[in-house]
């Protein structure tokens, strides 16, 4: 690197683009070194990174999506904890169809694992059960022991 006499206009501006690009070189990392993206080992594709959500807006994001499924909201309780979101209670859908199809509870178990921020949702209602793999309606346990004594 050559440095011309500050005294000229032209050298002045060499000076500095010099010192500039010396810097530059000095403290960068290798090119590719490393990215602020993270990458795919294999297909160099870059990976989905999860950005960080806090809990509260990951609340309010769940009690909107509920809100939109049309779920009783007084039945239901929802805990988020380190991204992680549960639903207890009674899963009541505001519809007008007598038998709820399964296919509403799937759904709303989709839509909470893909929402932004959530690691993980469960949903453990005393009116819904997943056995084997499908959502299947449980009869009210309550209701029929008042209806036998």
């Amino acid at each position: 690197m050559t440095l011309v006499s500050p005294a000229s206009p032209s050298g002045r501006r060499r000076a500095t683009e010099a010192v500039y690009v010396s810097h530059n070189t000095a403290l960068s990392p290798p090119r590719g070194a490393y990215s602020d993206k993270a990458r795919d080992e294999k297909t160099g594709a870059r990976a989905a990174m999860k950005k960080y959500v806090p809990d509260n807006e990951i609340r309010a994001e769940v009690r909107s999506l509920l809100v939109r499924q049309r779920v009783d909201q007084w039945r239901v309780q929802v805990r988020v904890s380190n991204g992680m979101v549960r639903i207890t209670g009674e899963l009541v859908f505001l519809r007008g169809s007598d038998p709820t199809p399964p296919c509403l509870v799937e759904n709303l178990e989709r839509s909470l694992n893909t929402t932004s921020g959530v690691k993980h949702a469960s949903i453990d209602v005393v009116n819904w059960n997943k056995g084997s793999g499908d959502w299947q309606q449980v009869e009210n346990v309550g209701a029929q022991a008042m209806a036998v004594a």
